[in-house]
């Protein structure tokens, strides 16, 4: 799926709402603090049992919400403690309407303590930051290819994952 991006002035909204006994999905990231729900363009990645399914509204063709689906607990690598990089600058993220919208590409999911990303291509990407907990990262094309839920501690993450 091809994304669009523009540079914000200020920090974006952001709620990450975890696994837990009423939700039942490892996680999902609201970008908007709509009470009502706009008219939707799903798109999705799902190759074995990951499945990322992203939310934009049909009329402005905005991102506003990131959901984890199910993970496969095999595909996920732990890695040292990833540097906290400071952003300065938030972009919003609109969907290309003439891309694909579904596709199965392999995920890759990378873990520290403090940083859960899902990869499925890291060929020369570039990285947006949408909101202060999440980065995305598109390859030349403007494919999406990257995701990652930052500033997270070991508690968020074994929540999301469960180890």
């Amino acid at each position: 799926m091809k994304l669009i991006f523009k540079k914000l002035s200020a920090v974006p909204y952001s709620e990450l709402i975890i696994y837990n006994s009423l939700n039942r999905i490892p996680f999902t990231l609201k970008l908007n603090n709509a009470e009502i729900l706009p008219e939707t363009i799903y798109s999705r990645n799902l190759s074995g049992e990951n499945f990322l399914e992203y939310r934009f509204d049909k009329a402005t063709k905005q991102l506003y919400e990131i959901t984890l689906v199910t993970i496969q607990n095999d595909t996920i690598v732990k890695l040292p403690e990833e540097p906290l990089c400071k952003i300065n600058d938030f972009f919003t993220c609109y969907i290309d309407e003439d891309c694909e919208l579904n596709i199965s590409l392999p995920i890759q999911i990378l873990r520290s303590n403090n940083l859960l990303s899902f990869i499925w291509s890291n060929k020369d990407l570039d990285y947006y930051p949408i909101a202060e907990n999440c980065i995305v990262g598109v390859d030349i094309n403007n494919n999406l290819c990257y995701v990652s839920l930052k500033n997270l501690n070991e508690d968020l993450i074994f929540d999301i994952i469960g180890f």
